[in-house]
């Protein structure tokens, strides 16, 4: 990270460990790096290596077994569960392989529902998605429902879910998993025009090497270990 950058992400000697019955499965294993403002960041790794569980501790969607997060400075370690699906709420967005929409909203609905959840005013909610819908290119499918949209769009409105509490840092799990090569290709620039219009911190988990070069830095997971960090 760029001395200059400020640090928005931090992780401290992050392990997670599962027990099952006598045996002892090692998920992460002594964690540490750190992401600034406004980078992109892909975490590679092969299925099992531990990239999934180490994005699910970053998101609070679980808890290290040892060490610590930070996201702004504010550590993880002794926030209650309330606190931390705030804290989620407020300052992280996370892009999902499926999509996650809920079928019954509109394209509008599915967009506005975190800010909705965060109590913020209607009008202040209707700019932002207006604003989001145009970035993302689906201000004509605004009232289409999730199943009357391709993939591509799907992921799209995602990505604009994720973004409508302009959150610090934004969490992708394998964005492009579910996509063809050229929709997928349409989904990595638009997560590269995120962050420099947003300046959002991107934390990205792939399988695809091939992914790491729209990232501004690779780090590389096997068996829980970080085995390699490229620029």
């Amino acid at each position: 990270m760029d001395g200059m950058t400020q640090e928005v992400l931090r992780l401290e000697g992050v392990s997670k460990v599962y027990e099952q019955g006598e045996r002892r499965i090692v998920a992460l294993d002594e964690i540490t790096f750190s992401v600034g403002q406004g980078e992109f960041v892909a975490i590679i790794g092969s299925s099992g290596s531990g990239k999934s569980t180490l994005l699910h501790l970053i998101g609070g969607l679980d808890t290290p077994t040892q060490g610590d997060i930070f996201l702004e400075g504010r550590s993880y370690a002794g926030l209650s569960d309330d606190e931390l699906t705030l804290l989620r709420r407020e300052k992280i967005g996370i892009v999902f392989q499926f999509f996650n929409l809920l079928p019954t909203l509109t394209v509008w609905e599915n967009i506005a529902l975190p800010a909705l959840l965060l109590r913020k005013p209607m009008p202040e909610v209707a700019l932002r998605v207006e604003s989001l819908l145009e970035m993302v290119g689906l201000k004509s499918r605004q009232e289409h429902r999730p199943h009357q949209l391709s993939g591509g769009e799907m992921q799209r409105v995602a990505i604009a879910r994720a973004l409508i509490n302009r959150p610090s840092l934004l969490l992708a799990d394998e964005p492009t998993g579910n996509l063809d090569s050229q929709t997928g290709l349409e989904i990595l620039h638009l997560l590269q025009k995120v962050t420099v219009q947003y300046q959002t911190t991107l934390l990205m988990v792939t399988h695809d090497r091939e992914i790491s070069r729209f990232a501004h830095r690779m780090i590389q997971i096997r068996d829980g270990r970080i085995v390699r960090e490229d620029r």
